[in-house]
């Protein structure tokens, strides 16, 4: 994997080409939930 070059940011991570930023565990599961 990658650097994605985000630490002032983190956490964060990557789908598709859409970066998620600042994430706690509730928009994580949104997030997913959005992919299904």
């Amino acid at each position: 994997v990658e650097c994605l070059g985000s630490c002032g940011t983190a956490p964060m991570m990557q789908v598709d080409d859409a970066y998620h930023e600042n994430l706690t565990e509730e928009t994580v599961d949104q997030i997913l939930a959005s992919l299904s």
